[in-house]
């Protein structure tokens, strides 16, 4: 019992970042990348989710981090992002132990999460470098495009599709114009899904609540683990 204990704990400690922020990003093979793929997809059916989520997700982490986990994100724009966010969301982290270090709330992981927003999600006492653990973002982003699917069924401003999730999910635009989706309508088509399918609740599979997510945590990374 207390070995179970003791690797559940193991499992849900987030992986940590693969380089500093003053640091370049390390050398990106292509079976690191095929591996990267395998985890989305692992943790997405771990959730109960789609395929169609899976290649979602799998889009999303080929154009912002090029499938690379634990990546920090030292573009120019992305810096400057951080910086501006995190001096209009100090207030939201009150009691977080890091809320006073800017330079720890950048963008972070496989789908270039701004931490300043997505810690949040995830827990607003955690280490904004949480979102360097890829089975984590999988999760926030399971988390946040099951509230901006729930939102657009409630209000009816528009459908839920991929396009839309997307948008408001990676781009913090809740139903923008259509024409600004073309560019991910094009690579979407060409990864085999379809941007403009209503999204259903099934598709997202279910995630878990804050007080079940260390377990659920620990075992998406046991199931998608190979060592």
């Amino acid at each position: 019992m207390l070995l179970d204990i003791a690797l559940i704990v193991t499992l849900a400690k987030p992986a940590a970042c693969v380089h500093a922020l003053d640091a370049p990003r390390p050398r990106l093979t292509l079976a690191e990348q095929a591996e990267t793929q395998r985890v989305i997809r692992g943790a997405v059916a771990g959730l109960g989710g789609s395929k169609d989520f899976a290649t979602l997700l799998v889009l999303v982490a080929s154009r912002e981090s090029s499938l690379q986990r634990g990546l920090v994100h030292r573009l120019p724009a992305d810096l400057a992002g951080s910086a501006a966010a995190w001096r209009h969301t100090r207030g939201l982290y009150e009691g977080n132990v890091f809320a006073a270090d800017a330079e720890r709330w950048q963008t972070y992981g496989l789908f270039g999460m701004n931490s300043n927003y997505f810690t949040a999600v995830w827990d607003k006492t955690a280490d904004p470098m949480v979102l360097c653990d890829a089975v984590v973002d999988v999760m926030v982003y399971q988390r946040s495009a099951a509230r901006v699917a729930a939102k657009l069924r409630k209000t009816r401003a528009c459908t839920p599709t991929w396009a839309n999730i997307h948008a408001a999910v990676s781009g913090g635009k809740m139903c923008p114009p259509a024409a600004t989706l073309d560019r991910f309508r094009r690579r979407a088509a060409r990864a085999g899904l379809d941007p403009d399918r209503e999204v259903t609740a099934a598709d997202l599979g279910r995630g878990p609540s804050r007080d079940e997510q260390d377990a659920v945590l620990a075992r998406l990374r046991g199931s998608t683990d190979r060592s």
